[in-house]
């Protein structure tokens, strides 16, 4: 997500008739990628038939852009991110 008015990502699970937003964020990230996970517990009885919904918005005067890339749906719970080191500012190791 990049740019002076970059709008708002969002992932829903639709599993009908009930819909649930399950992850968002807003704004410019700056010219970067970032890693999300998005944790998509059953919302119904029957938790293998939905669909995902990933929707980016913005204004009429928008200036920016959102991507997506290197989606990956698992069975399970989610994992905790990976450390995030930053080595130049920190001499330990993750």
């Amino acid at each position: 997500m990049y740019g002076s008015k970059v709008g708002t990502l969002n992932v829903a699970k639709v599993a009908s008739p009930f819909s649930q937003l399950r992850w968002t964020t807003t704004g410019g990230k700056g010219y970067e990628w970032y890693h999300a996970q998005v944790n998509l517990q059953s919302l119904t009885s029957n938790p293998t038939q939905f669909n995902i919904l990933i929707e980016g918005t913005w204004s009429a005067n928008n200036r920016g852009s959102i991507a997506i890339d290197d989606i990956t749906f698992l069975n399970g719970t989610c994992q905790t991110l990976p450390n995030q080191c930053d080595f130049d500012s920190d001499n330990s190791i993750c």
